[in-house]
């Protein structure tokens, strides 16, 4: 799926830089002005992109112009500005009153999902009677809106509308998945008993598995106990993997010891990731035997992530007992892990985090000391400690204490070039400033330190800055953006993934993420991931990588711009891991099923073309990452 316009030739370098800069910027559209005006389709809708990327409401007026536009490219680009704009749903439902073409109606219809709001469904209920397109953007948006719980997502008008397209078996593949997400999403809690059944029915017969995935999913929270133990029951021994993983986590959530044939059949399933999905699921699963259940995977031989996972699900139950031992030093560190995420008693994790040598074990204890809500005192020993990751937990700990008196001890822990510590000290500052009382002036070195901040290189520093320098009346002038020579990108295709499960090759979608492709071309070259382990997989969902610390902590000491577009997040999707808006660094992940709510939310930069996704681990290794070129 490309960007109808833009699939085309590209405009000049130099007109590629100018664009750039202002993405990179996220400052003044005015080099974009000429370029809303060019007469070449391709500069213009690229320009219009661009000014949808900045993420303006100033500019929301300018893109309703632009919508009219009689090249396709640019009223596409303006459409999707207003799904990635604050206030654009307003500009998206008038429009949609209009006559445009299906890609740009497409596009509107994202826009509300992106933006869910009540005034939106009965426009998307109607949309989902129009074009494939249109309708599949519907769905989604409907989903969208069940995840955000917005009154009215979950009627008996939306679940009749959603019905339509599934009873469609042969019709539309695409849209009828997208209904199915949507039902996932919103779980209604009062379905009728017609759809009820229908619903159930297909779950267990439907020819797409992403289908009956979903449906297993949405079904789960309205059944009765006989009726989820049936579908627990089918789904456990159904022949696709995603569906036994879905209905593993279905079974976490509503099952209960009734349904405890179902969980063990998904416990000793074959497949891995359904097993460790199960383990996971039955620690919330109250009244069954879980030191019966899983103290056999603590044993030596199974895989460490099983035991992890084990360990997890035990603590989760409050099973601990068989938990100690596996804080000893000599054991593997994804254990130690695990069970810290299990503890409760903070004198305990501060005990744990003065020994802790290894990065991902200290990211670990601060994690779950947040977790349980600690003071000041707490945060002032983690913002101590040497490590930038703690300090900032530390720091955003104090920036929720609501006391003005930390100020001046979050401005001395911003004493840093750490991003994150950035980042998070401007938030403290922004909660903590607004607790001041009226004509009480902010500390003198608060202005200093947001006008630096102001001037940061890094979009996501400055962002960060814009709520506190509104409280202390500052401001300061961006620094120029620096961008990738479009001569850099030429002939770049994508890149070989090289793993102990095997190798990944991925294509790379260059005219849409330029940046983010050079940022992970200038990182692979420079063997920034050889020897880095996926710190993070989620069965059915994701694996990722590209963490210096092997914790999903950590980052390049410096961060890129989102470079969003409407390409979907579909199986094998290349996408930038974030931790905000403009976030991006060197963490990435690929998507292991359909994920069409992260759609628009991180920047795709390519495609998994071929390669056993399905068989990275959570500490498979990667060995090499070779950059193709034409």
């Amino acid at each position: 799926m490309l960007l109808s316009a833009l699939a085309y030739s590209a405009p000049d370098a130099a007109t590629l830089k100018t664009i750039w800069k202002v993405e990179a910027g996220r400052g003044s559209p005015a080099p974009l002005m000429p370029l809303l005006k060019s007469e070449d389709p391709q500069t213009q809708a690229r320009a219009t992109l661009a000014l949808a990327r900045l993420r303006d409401p100033a500019n929301l007026p300018k893109l309703e112009k632009l919508i009219s536009s009689p090249n396709p490219g640019t009223a596409e680009a303006a459409a999707f500005g207003f799904a990635l704009t604050p206030g654009g749903a307003s500009f998206a439902r008038s429009a949609l009153k209009q006559d445009h073409p299906e890609a740009v109606r497409a596009r509107l219809v994202q826009a509300l999902g992106m933006q869910p709001e009540q005034a939106n469904i009965k426009l998307l209920i109607t949309a989902l009677d129009e074009a494939a397109p249109i309708a599949q953007a519907a769905a989604v948006a409907l989903g969208q809106h069940g995840m955000a719980e917005i009154k009215g997502s979950a009627s008996p008008a939306v679940m009749e509308a959603l019905a339509k397209p599934l009873r469609g078996r042969f019709l539309e593949p695409d849209v009828r998945e997208a209904a199915a997400f949507a039902i996932a999403r919103i779980a209604p809690k009062n379905l009728s008993a017609e759809l009820t059944q229908e619903w159930t029915e297909r779950a267990d017969h439907d020819r797409s598995p992403t289908v009956r995935a979903f449906l297993v999913r949405g079904l789960a929270p309205s059944l009765n106990e006989a009726a989820l133990g049936a579908l627990l029951e089918a789904g456990a021994s159904d022949p696709d993997r995603g569906v036994r993983i879905s209905t593993a986590r279905a079974l976490g959530k509503y099952g209960s010891v009734l349904d405890e044939q179902a969980l063990a059949k998904l416990v000793g399933d074959a497949a891995w990731d359904v097993q460790i999905s199960a383990i996971e699921a039955s620690g919330a699963v109250e009244g069954i035997d879980h030191k019966a259940m899983l103290t056999p995977f603590l044993e030596e031989g199974v895989p460490v992530d099983t035991q992890a996972a084990a360990i997890r699900a035990l603590g989760k139950a409050g099973v601990n007992g068989p938990l100690r031992p596996f804080l000893a030093k000599d054991k593997p560190l994804a254990l130690r892990v695990a069970v810290v995420s299990t503890l409760e008693d903070q004198k305990q994790l501060l005990r744990l985090l003065e020994k802790a040598s290894e990065a991902p074990m200290r990211s670990a204890i601060a994690g779950r000391l947040a977790e349980l809500e600690p003071g000041p005192d707490v945060a002032r020993i983690l913002i101590k400690n040497e490590d930038p990751a703690l300090q900032a937990v530390g720091i955003s700990i104090l920036g929720e204490s609501e006391d003005a008196a930390l100020i001046g001890e979050v401005l001395d822990a911003m004493d840093s070039n750490d991003l994150d510590v950035l980042r998070e000290g401007l938030k403290a500052l922004d909660n903590l400033l607004a607790l001041l009382p009226a004509r009480t002036p902010a500390p003198a070195a608060a202005a200093t330190v947001i006008e630096k901040a102001l001037q940061h290189p890094s979009v996501s520093v400055r962002l960060a800055a814009q709520g506190p320098a509104a409280r202390v009346g500052v401001s300061a002038a961006a620094p120029k953006a620096k961008v990738p020579d479009p001569a850099d990108l030429e002939g770049i295709v994508g890149a070989r993934i090289v793993t102990d499960a095997g190798t990944l090759i991925v294509e790379f979608e260059t005219e849409l993420a330029p940046m983010t492709v050079m940022n992970f071309v200038t990182l692979a070259e420079a063997d920034a991931f050889d020897d880095k382990n996926f710190h993070r997989v989620v069965a059915d969902f994701v694996i990722q990588d590209g963490c210096p610390r092997g914790d999903g902590w950590g980052g390049p000491g410096y961060s890129i711009v989102d470079e969003l577009s409407w390409l979907p997040y579909d199986e094998g999707t290349l996408g930038m891991a974030l931790s905000g808006p403009d976030t991006g660094g060197s963490q990435w992940f690929i998507t292991l099923a359909p994920q069409p709510h992260l759609n628009a939310g991180y920047t795709v930069f390519g495609q998994l073309v071929a390669g056993p996704s399905h068989a990275v681990h959570q500490g498979t290794i990667i060995r090499d990452v070779v950059i193709e070129r034409i």
